[in-house]
């Protein structure tokens, strides 16, 4: 597969590929499209969290309806907890999002985060690398922990985090929210590749750890980690 080819085959040509990164996450071909995600000039990576009911997908509905307007090209994650008898997606937020299908600059997958309850499963990072490559900006809506969110991010835990309050019902201060969130991004622009580094190491980490358990983590503290691009390592790790 190749990423140019998948920009100009609009959404059925990355369904077709993020088909294939489910099915075979650690092929040799999928991996070499990482790795041109990854080395592709990217948009930015928003994290939307908190418990169920909070309201996270009419605030993702409000920010989409916002950057859409702005012609920004959006990609959203949505993670489902999986379900124990399909293992599978419960797709609430697929649902909760549908938006017009027509709309080339818009694309929702909902995918399931596995075992990991709230947490990012290594082929929700994979997606996010891709889409991180063909969108303005992608959104991943999880129940992923704060924490964890701040290591993905960059973020210091002493770190001034901003808070706006919102109603996604009154559609009220969204715009405001919006426009913090682009201040953020621009003030952060030198550390994006530092933050795309960060994540990218995430990634073989989470990887290591669901394919081979606490002997992959031993593995993993032996080996140096090339952080140019650590999608192929991975091949190279469990030889």
């Amino acid at each position: 597969m190749d990423i140019n080819k998948i920009k100009k085959s609009g959404k059925i040509g990355l369904a077709d590929a993020l088909v294939e990164i489910e099915k075979n996450p650690f092929d040799r071909k999928n991996l070499s499209l990482l790795t041109q995600a990854y080395k592709s000039k990217n948009g930015n990576i928003l994290g939307i969290t908190g418990p169920p009911g909070v309201g996270k997908s009419s605030l993702i509905k409000n920010l989409i309806k916002y950057y859409r307007n702005k012609k920004k090209t959006i990609a959203v994650i949505a993670v489902d907890p999986s379900s124990k008898k399909t293992k599978g997606a419960l797709l609430g937020d697929r649902i909760r999002l549908e938006t017009d299908p027509n709309d080339k600059g818009l694309f929702i997958r909902s995918m399931a985060a596995r075992d990991k309850l709230g947490g990012l499963a290594s082929i929700t990072l994979s997606s996010a690398f891709l889409f991180n490559a063909l969108f303005d900006l992608t959104i991943i809506n999880t129940h992923n922990d704060v924490i964890n969110s701040i290591k993905i991010g960059n973020y210091s835990k002493e770190q001034n985090i901003p808070i706006i309050l919102v109603s996604s019902k009154e559609e009220k201060n969204i715009e405001n929210l919006a426009m913090k969130i682009e201040e953020q991004q621009k003030s952060n622009l030198n550390f994006r590749n530092k933050r795309k580094e960060i994540r990218s190491i995430f990634w073989l980490e989470e990887s290591i750890k669901e394919q081979f358990g606490a002997a992959g983590i031993k593995k993993l503290k032996k080996i140096k980690i090339d952080k140019k691009s650590p999608f192929l390592q991975f091949l190279e790790i469990v030889k």
